[in-house]
């Protein structure tokens, strides 16, 4: 990661307008890369996309495949581009991510989660 993506990241922050709320959400997310697996959580999650921690880095622009339990949804498996992202402690990087090929199943389960406040802890 460069400053320079740093800071892209942060004017991105800074200036994004959000098509959708996003709502705090807590949930275990898996994230798949060329060099294997690693585990990471949601904090945050909306109807176009979440906000995810886990080990590793990524940059804006990267295509993340994300494996997402969502209630209601069974093996839900996204595509993600990583929109902006935040270095964190101990080699772990937030990211907020854009959902990509999000079907219509998925997306009424998202929208049950985000007026349900009694499945957000999951």
């Amino acid at each position: 990661m460069s400053r320079k993506d740093l800071e892209d990241s942060l004017n991105f922050i800074h200036n994004c307008r959000r098509s959708h709320d996003r709502i705090p959400w807590k949930s275990q997310v898996t994230v798949d890369f060329e060099t294997g697996r690693v585990d990471g959580e949601t904090v945050n999650i909306s109807l176009g996309g979440a906000y995810i921690v886990f080990s590793g880095n990524a940059a804006p622009g990267d295509i993340l495949k994300i494996e997402l339990p969502i209630p209601g949804v069974e093996n839900c498996h996204l595509n993600a581009e990583v929109r902006w992202f935040l270095p964190h402690r101990d080699n772990k990087t937030g990211c907020g991510l854009k959902f990509l090929n999000i079907t219509d199943s998925m997306l009424k389960a998202l929208a049950n989660i985000t007026n349900n406040s009694e499945l957000r802890d999951i």
